[in-house]
């Protein structure tokens, strides 16, 4: 548990961190572009757009990436404990299986 608790907060951290500097990078070529951008796209827009993709990869990096490392995790150690215990059924299951 508390493992598993280390792994959620560290990917949660790593995800903002990167949510933070992707929209520092994006603010900065926003900046950077001409007047002209400005009088078409309104503001709000640009923000609001940026916020919602910024929610999008923060939930992908913090959540959705910790669950399937877990899961592949899971489905490593399950494969090496049954072929350690009962190789010859593991063996004959996965052969079977696929």
């Amino acid at each position: 548990m508390v493992v598993w608790f280390v792994s959620i907060a560290g990917f949660t951290y790593t995800g903002s961190k990167i949510t933070r500097q992707i929209k520092v990078r994006y603010m900065e070529t926003v900046l950077r572009q001409n007047m002209a951008v400005f009088d078409d796209i309104g503001t709000g827009q640009l923000v609001a757009q940026l916020g919602a993709d910024l929610n999008v990869i923060q939930e992908g990096l913090s959540q959705k990436l910790s669950i399937t490392l877990g899961a592949v995790g899971t489905l490593v150690a399950t494969y090496v404990v049954s072929f350690a215990l009962y190789w010859k059924l593991t063996f004959i299951l996965t052969w079977f299986s696929s």
